[in-house]
């Protein structure tokens, strides 16, 4: 590291160095003033070629200092700034230094958030609508989560986890799902979504109940998962998971008391399907003007796993062969879990 301890940049500092950078130059004019008296009375031409003499050496002398002064300064300058580059280099360290130890709190804070809001999974009973828009691309694709919560006895916050793709190259973040919370009555309660993990498994949320329910809470949870059914627009087959298992893992757990998801299929798409894998569950179709749905209940959720296949044909597709197969095995693009 350059050292800190020179001295700082003056202009007179840098005048006096330049001034005695030309001292022998001060020394040549006066020697050739003296020989110009001296020999002025020598003639015309001997006077006249002392005169240039001289005035060459005014010139020299002043461009010399000029330089000298200017130059001094330039360097003393750029010392400057390698001692500003070292102090800054220095502030970064500290600030890396700070910012590894902010973030191995901040994951022990939230490693203790999410055990105590795994305790408090039980204190309340939900009914939960999931619909589904699948679009034409990633930008039409929409989940809105209906939820009605019953607080046992009150509740002050819960947690969930948003459909997104798993076990992708980049994981969605928090801020890539565009999380936008709406409570649907004039009760005075206000829910605040936060971040409370960020993996390749998902964006863990925290939604705060102000103030803390004690009766039904009707409230809806929007947001965009992102390349979520990119793979069933390409390959015509998806999965779609959802873990409705409480953190004690016993299926009498479960928080769970009415369960449904609304596909919706975009107008033009084909071989429609929609199967839970063992068979749970009644299904119906209808249409909603020229988009065409799939309902999924469950009237009775036993605190299990549910897994869905889903099988389209994007408007574009319609006739071509399916090169690419399979979109993969249930779980190879497990795409939810909630608590």
């Amino acid at each position: 590291m350059r050292s800190a301890e020179r001295a700082p940049i003056t202009w007179r500092g840098a005048l006096a160095r330049a001034l005695r950078d030309t001292i022998t130059y001060v020394a040549v004019i006066v020697g050739v003033i003296s020989g110009y008296f001296g020999l002025k009375s020598t003639g015309d031409v001997s006077a006249f070629v002392l005169r240039v003499v001289a005035a060459v050496a005014v010139l020299a002398i002043v461009s010399r200092l000029v330089y000298g002064f200017f130059a001094e300064l330039l360097e003393a300058s750029r010392r400057e700034l390698e001692i500003r580059e070292d102090q800054v280099d220095v502030l970064i360290q500290e600030i890396a230094d700070l910012r590894i130890g902010f973030d191995g709190w901040q994951s022990r804070y939230r490693g203790v958030i999410e055990r105590l809001v795994d305790h408090q999974s039980l204190l309340y009973r939900e009914r939960l609508e999931l619909i589904v828009t699948i679009g034409l691309d990633d930008y039409a694709d929409t989940i809105l989560e209906k939820h009605v919560t019953t607080p046992t006895p009150y509740l002050f916050y819960r947690s969930l986890r948003p459909i997104a793709p798993r076990k992708t190259l980049i994981p969605p973040t928090y801020n890539d799902l565009g999380l936008k919370v709406d409570v649907e009555s004039d009760s005075g309660m206000h829910l605040t979504p936060l971040p409370l993990a960020e993996s390749p498994e998902g964006v863990r949320v925290l939604i705060l109940f102000e103030p803390p329910a004690r009766s039904d809470v009707h409230w809806s949870l929007g947001y965009r998962p992102v390349g979520l059914w990119e793979p069933l627009r390409r390959t015509g087959i998806d999965f779609l998971a959802w873990d409705a298992r409480s953190p004690t893992g016993r299926p009498d757990d479960s928080t769970f008391t009415e369960f449904t998801v609304r596909f919706r299929f975009p107008p033009g798409a084909t071989n429609i399907g929609v199967q839970e894998k063992n068979d749970v569950g009644t299904v119906e179709r209808y249409a909603e003007g020229s988009w065409q749905c799939v309902s999924w209940r469950d009237d009775a959720p036993a605190g299990g796993r549910y897994e869905w296949t889903i099988t389209m044909t994007a408007p574009d597709d319609e006739g071509d062969e399916q090169e690419h197969g399979s979109g993969g095995r249930p779980g190879d693009q497990e795409t939810a879990a909630d608590r």
